[in-house]
């Protein structure tokens, strides 16, 4: 009966790819009433019910099978996660792109989806999972860490079309999200027609990808590609998705300084506050703070060679533990990257005027209300009133990064306890599992693994504060002018080089 009832679940599978959707549905729930397995039950049902869910634009199958889920997921047996997380962040996706909202705290479903997708590959890599978590990304608004997920997909299977036009989608959206940068519509132009070319025997697919790459030859007209001469040191920065600049074809970035990119463009107004002296001054800090870190992993991992390695003194003691500077740099890299999250909550303290206690402001109290400072608010209406009325884009990834560093599964679990270890534990680096009451200890790979993952999420952070600033003072500009008040010349968005 068993093999019958999968035979059964594999054919409605067949249908609903053959765009059979409702033959496929009421297949799927009459095989769902031949075997007594709750798990097979709900997996396979909800699974099908979601994916059509999506195709017919019908919510309430898709919460159907989310709530089936929902209903399970504390008895489902570990090798069964990754597909209930996969259903699960599923959807979530096809629930959040329905809801309505564009400032911080809204579209809440899509934050559980990036939740899931990020715990399901935890348990198993998936191109399509992975592809699907940059989705969820990017319709949050995250677009540097969407573009980050793809960055590892495509090299790996270029043939993904499906990543490849997420990609290229992204990278217009970063487009129009800040000032306009020709080498992005370039890039995108041509991951939609690389896209258009291996998705032709899939119709689905082809016609949507046609469609937007007719959009797309309005702003581009016969890209070309200009390779940038590269060295070790600038390839691994790439490599491991630490560089600030998020354009696949333009400045190739020197080791030696912090990342030189367009992250501001600034009112040139004399009567505004903070100035525009310490707003460049705040993102000049967050970019010499992230380098400082990146240079301590590089120089941890060896990427760049450590001088006078005998400055401290070590006894070894355990054969499992490595007792040397390296680990401490890498340690204090991963500190570094994090303390970053840290500073953008006092810059948003400061640029927004929130008046929080300075004593007590943390990246997951700074969203809240002055003098409520428990964790990070899920509701918009226990927002803070002034980063209400600041909806844009950059202000919500910011906001929506915070909460899966506060709730989120996955790599966001690990990263908090790893901090939490450093920050109130002695820590030791390991190849081989040890457990002690006086000290905590870490694979030595997993910690460089981890660290790399925190870099990103703090390059990530600084893009999201950078165009907060830059979309801030454009709506302010704006503003302005719908008031008919009187422009002095050179008070316009003007790009600033850091």
């Amino acid at each position: 009966m068993k093999a019958n009832v999968t035979e059964l679940f594999n054919n409605a599978r067949k249908l609903l790819d053959n765009g059979e959707t409702k033959k496929s549905i009421k297949l799927a729930r009459y095989a769902a009433t031949k075997t007594q397995n709750p798990l097979i039950r709900t997996i396979n049902l909800s699974g099908i019910l979601i994916d059509a869910g999506s195709d017919l634009k019908n919510t309430n199958l898709i919460w159907e099978g989310v709530r089936l889920l929902e209903s399970q997921k504390d008895y489902v047996k570990k090798q069964h996660l990754y597909s209930l997380h996969y259903n699960l962040g599923t959807g979530y996706l096809a629930i959040g792109q329905k809801e309505r909202g564009y400032g911080p705290g809204t579209k809440p479903s899509l934050s559980k989806a990036v939740n899931h997708f990020d715990e399901c590959l935890r348990y198993q890599k998936n191109y399509d999972a992975q592809v699907n978590l940059s989705i969820a990304l990017m319709e949050q608004g995250r677009y540097i860490e969407a573009l980050d997920e793809l960055r590892e997909v495509i090299p790996e299977n270029p043939k993904h079309h499906k990543a490849l036009a997420t990609r290229g989608l992204t990278l217009m959206k970063i487009n129009s999200w800040m000032w306009k940068h020709k080498c992005l519509p370039q890039k995108a132009f041509l991951d939609y027609k690389k896209a258009v070319e291996i998705a032709k025997d899939e119709p689905i697919y082809l016609k949507s990808y046609k469609a937007t790459l007719q959009q797309f030859k309005k702003e581009v007209n016969h890209p070309k590609l200009h390779p940038k001469k590269s060295n070790k040191v600038v390839n691994w920065i790439w490599k491991n998705k630490l560089a600030l600049n998020p354009c696949p074809l333009c400045a190739i970035e020197t080791p030696y300084a912090f990342d030189v990119y367009t992250l501001p463009s600034i009112l040139k107004g004399s009567k505004r506050r903070p100035s525009l002296e310490e707003v460049i001054e705040i993102i000049n800090s967050l970019h010499r703070s992230f380098s400082t870190a990146r240079w301590c992993l590089m120089e941890g991992i060896g990427i760049v060679p450590i001088k006078l390695k005998k400055q401290i003194t070590i006894w070894r003691v355990s054969p499992f533990s490595t007792h040397n500077i390296e680990i401490g740099l890498i340690m204090t890299a991963f500190s570094g990257f994090y303390s970053i999250l840290s500073q953008i909550s006092f810059a948003i303290n400061s640029y927004f005027h929130l008046k929080h206690n300075e004593k007590k402001v943390k990246f997951n109290t700074i969203w809240g209300r002055p003098r409520k400072y428990k964790d990070i608010p899920k509701n918009r209406s226990e927002l803070h009133p002034a980063l209400k009325r600041t909806a844009t884009p950059a202000l919500s990834a910011l906001y929506r990064l915070a909460l899966s560093m506060e709730y989120g599964l996955g790599r966001y679990s690990d990263l908090r306890l790893l901090r939490n270890s450093l920050e109130h534990h002695v820590v030791v680096a390991t190849y081989d599992c040890q457990h002690s009451s006086y000290f905590k200890s870490v694979d030595q790979d997993d910690l460089i693994q981890k660290t790399i993952k925190m870099g990103r999420i703090a390059k990530a952070a600084i893009w999201y504060f950078g165009a907060t600033a830059w979309r801030g003072e454009y709506e302010r500009l704006k503003r302005s002018i719908r008031k008919d008040v009187k422009i002095k010349k050179g008070d316009s968005p003007t790009i600033i080089r850091l």
